[in-house]
Parts: C-alpha cells; sequence; structure tokens
C-alpha cells in the first residue's frame, strides 16, 4: 500500500544505480526511485507517522563523478515502520527503500562478523 501511495503521488522517479555482488563480479544495476519536494515526502511520512531517527552524510556514484547527499531513516517506533530517503538537495528527496519490522542486528552476529574479518586479516 505504501508502495502504491508513494507511485501516485510522485508520477515520475529519478534512475538510480545500485551495486550488487554476485559471484565475485561487481554489477550496476538501476531501479526507479521516486523523488519529490519536501512536503510531498512529509505527507508520506505524516501518514505513517514516522520521523527521523538517523541521518548519514552519503556518497553516490553518478555517471561521470560522485554526487554528495545526505540519508536519513524515519521511522514509527510503535509500528516498525520506516522509510530510508535521499536528500539530493534542499528540496529534492527520493525514497530508496521502505518496509517494517526493522531492529537492531543481536550483538552476537555482530561479533561473530566481527571475529571472521579479523580471521581474514592475518
Amino acid at each position: 500500500m505504501k508502495k502504491l501511495l508513494i507511485g501516485i503521488i510522485i508520477g515520475a522517479g529519478l534512475t538510480l544505480g545500485a551495486y550488487a555482488v554476485s559471484q565475485d563480479k561487481m554489477q550496476i544495476r538501476t531501479f526507479e526511485s521516486p523523488c519529490m519536494d519536501i512536503n510531498s515526502l512529509d505527507k508520506v511520512l505524516t501518514e505513517y507517522n514516522e520521523l527521523p531517527v538517523l541521518r548519514a552524510d552519503s556518497v553516490r556514484k553518478g555517471e561521470d563523478d560522485y554526487i554528495k547527499h545526505v540519508t536519513v531513516l524515519y521511522m514509527n517506533i510503535e509500528t516498525s515502520s520506516w522509510t530510508l530517503a535521499e536528500k539530493m538537495n534542499d528540496n529534492l528527496y527520493c525514497i530508496i527503500s521502505v518496509g517494517t519490522g526493522i531492529a537492531p542486528v543481536e550483538k552476537e552476529i555482530r561479533d561473530k562478523i566481527q571475529k571472521g574479518r579479523k580471521n581474514n586479516q592475518m
């Protein structure tokens, strides 16, 4: 339902590149991301009662250079719904993913990954 609502609001998307590692090869895939001004994004976030919880300075590979932007995670703590959006400039936001059921990764899993990384460095 949320994806349908976003599609109806936007009507046009911005093609962004995504990197996928498959069989030891880097692949570039393109996908459509709905982009909108802050007022349109706020309408979507308000419907799901999502608020910003994390922000990160980010970079994305463009055709000829790297594009600096801010990535923001919006979340409804009560329902676990979330939206991940890129702030491309002062008035252009692109939704790159939405979902439900967000939760922290368990410490045991993080410790296992870190141990594996240390073993690979030796």
